[in-house]
């Protein structure tokens, strides 16, 4: 970010004019390299292009958003108690209501066919979705 400032901006910082503090997040656990390899979350250990780790089995995505979403998730999840509530709710009547599942997934538009952007959804409860 410094060197775009610089190069791109063209502008420059004094020395000792910058302290940057690593500042961790709220509410998400943090994994290590190390260990984001040996559970492979988001590669394969034998096979780098291989889809057989957990980012590749879940990411069923529509839009590149929400793989980049999905991916954030699996590589900080959260440790937020009420989050992790409502997920567990939303998954829960997914698995119950096969055909909310299905509306739900057949009633999402096709990226290209929106005039605008969809803003980022986290999560989300369906007990206010109603069915006709």
């Amino acid at each position: 970010m410094l060197k775009y400032i610089e190069l791109i901006l063209l502008f420059s910082f004094t020395f000792h004019s910058l302290r940057i503090k690593y500042e961790p997040s709220e509410g998400v656990m943090m994994i290590d390299l190390s260990t984001m390899r040996s559970l492979e979350l988001i590669q394969n250990l034998q096979n780098s292009r291989s889809k057989d780790c957990l980012y590749g089995l879940l990411n069923q995505t529509l839009t590149p958003m929400g793989s980049r979403l999905l991916k954030s998730n699996v590589l900080q999840p959260s440790t937020d108690h009420e989050v992790l509530e409502k997920r567990w709710d939303a998954l829960n009547e997914l698995t119950i209501k096969e055909d909310v599942f299905f509306a739900v997934r057949q009633g999402t538009p096709s990226p290209k066919a929106l005039p605008i952007p969809l803003p980022p959804l986290t999560c989300f409860s369906l007990k206010t979705l109603s069915l006709s």
